[in-house]
């Protein structure tokens, strides 16, 4: 309510990171992203909700797959899946009467 009323805005989109996952085994490595957000207005009532995720899993097979995989699975970074996790989220996300701008 008060960013709401500081900004002057009718509404206002809380977002939440909900997981940050990294599951690494000698052969395998899974990266997930979970991502929530919320829009009140400005008298703090909950309006909508969206959820989103995006995931990345690989495994290697020989090896210098297997050493790779287990040295790049705790390396790799995960800010990719971030903007594929928040287009989800927000895909539900009314039009308010009004078409989409490309």
């Amino acid at each position: 309510q008060e960013l709401a009323k500081e900004f002057g805005a009718d509404f206002v989109v809380y977002p939440q990171l909900d997981e940050w996952d990294r599951t690494t085994a000698i052969i395998y490595t899974k990266l997930k992203v979970g991502v929530s957000c919320a829009m009140r207005d400005k008298d703090g009532v909950e309006i909508w909700r969206g959820e989103g995720a995006e995931s990345e899993e690989s495994a290697g097979l020989s090896g210098r797959q297997i050493l790779a995989q287990t040295v790049g699975g705790l390396l790799s970074s995960m800010e990719h899946l971030i903007p594929p996790a928040v287009s989800e989220c927000c895909s539900t996300l009314p039009n308010c009467g009004f078409e989409p701008q490309k």
